[in-house]
Order: structure tokens, then C-alpha cells, then sequence
């Protein structure tokens, strides 16, 4: 596959991860219980944007020239994906810290972003 392909994957998958979070999140912020059906919409698109984030990364890296060994600054964006696999845990045991954990996603995300378009190491 081409790697516009990947990029377009890869940047699906962040909207459907971050429109998981974001919708837990916000609902927890004005201390409302969210009813099931939109937890559930929340949990899979953060699960299906997780796994087509995983997919499409390393389908880039491929299409780089890099899965061979990969440099540094991909295992950061490595540990940043589990980070954001493990927020919708943080989010639902301290939902009065919610503003907080979108802060923490923002500044993940950006700093993704970052080493995506810098590779500084």
C-alpha cells in the first residue's frame, strides 16, 4: 500500500482515538454518568483508532525505510500510544481530574506530532 495510504490511516486513527477519549472525557468533566450505548461508542473508537494508529505507524515506518531498526524517536511514539491506550482507565477512576488527563492527551499528542515531523534522535 502507498504511503498516503498509511498517513490517511494513521491520521483516522488519531481522530477515532481522540473522539474516544475527548467523549469520556467530557462527560465525566460536568460530572455526568454517560449512558452505555455512548460508552461503548467511546471504548471502541478508542480501540479501533489504537489499533489502526499501530497499524498505519508502522506501515509508515515500512514505506520510510525504517522497519529494519527502528530509531529512537519511534519507540517514544511507541510509549506514547500506550499512554493513550491507558488513559480511558485514568480518565473513569478520576473523573474530577478529566480537564487534567485532556491536558495530558493534548500535550501527548503534540509531542507525537512533533517527533513525527522533526525525528530528532
Amino acid at each position: 500500500m502507498t504511503y498516503e495510504f498509511y498517513k490517511i490511516l494513521h491520521i483516522l486513527g488519531l481522530t477515532l482515538t481522540l473522539f474516544g477519549l475527548f467523549g469520556l472525557s467530557s462527560v465525566l468533566w460536568n460530572e455526568a454518568t454517560p449512558q452505555a450505548g455512548l460508552r461503548k461508542i467511546w471504548s471502541i473508537s478508542h480501540g479501533i483508532g489504537l489499533l489502526m494508529l499501530l497499524v498505519a505507524g508502522f506501515g509508515l515506518a515500512a514505506r520510510l525505510g525504517l522497519a529494519r531498526q527502528l530509531p529512537s524517536w519511534i519507540y517514544f511514539k511507541l510509549f506514547i500510544w500506550v499512554l493513550l491506550g491507558a488513559m480511558p482507565a485514568l480518565i473513569k477512576r478520576q473523573p474530577q481530574k478529566s480537564g487534567l488527563w485532556t491536558l495530558v492527551v493534548f500535550i501527548l499528542v503534540l509531542l507525537a506530532v512533533i517527533f513525527a515531523i522533526k525525528k530528532p534522535f
